[in-house]
């Protein structure tokens, strides 16, 4: 049922763009895109509701049910596989990858796997960062 609705939705929201002009994206690409929109619902509820008393929500139980309902869509659209690079690199390599691209011209990255006090939202972790013989690591 939950899947029909969802066609029903992304083939409207479809037709919509192009009756107001919108041309240029085609309905494969809007699919993808709902699919990507599904992954930041979880973070989107967490954020939004986490910040609130269960008191002061209308219906204390819509959080759980959004987000159940979202794991459910993620699942069923197989959304994950939609970043596939980001998780077949290991953690070092992500890191390095992250770190370079922010202009830090590292070598080499170790991750210390122990985790670091805190964490209350994700894992801390300590990283050792080698750069090469040419590059001074405390330059600005």
């Amino acid at each position: 049922e939950q899947s029909g609705l969802e066609h029903q939705l992304v083939e409207c929201y479809h037709r919509a763009l192009r009756m107001n002009g919108i041309y240029g994206y085609s309905l494969k690409q809007c699919w993808l895109d709902y699919k990507m929109s599904l992954m930041l619902v979880p973070f989107v509820t967490a954020v939004w509701y986490g910040s609130l008393n269960r008191s002061e929500l209308v219906n204390p139980e819509y959080p759980a049910h959004i987000t159940a309902a979202t794991f459910a869509a993620l699942r069923r659209h197989n959304a994950i596989s939609l970043l596939p690079e980001y998780f077949s690199m290991s953690l070092t390599h992500r890191c390095k990858k992250a770190l370079r691209k922010q202009g830090f011209p590292v070598e080499n990255v170790i991750v210390d796997a122990k985790k670091l006090k805190g964490g209350y939202i994700c894992e801390t972790l300590r990283l050792t960062m080698e750069y090469g013989a040419n590059v001074d690591a405390d330059k600005d």
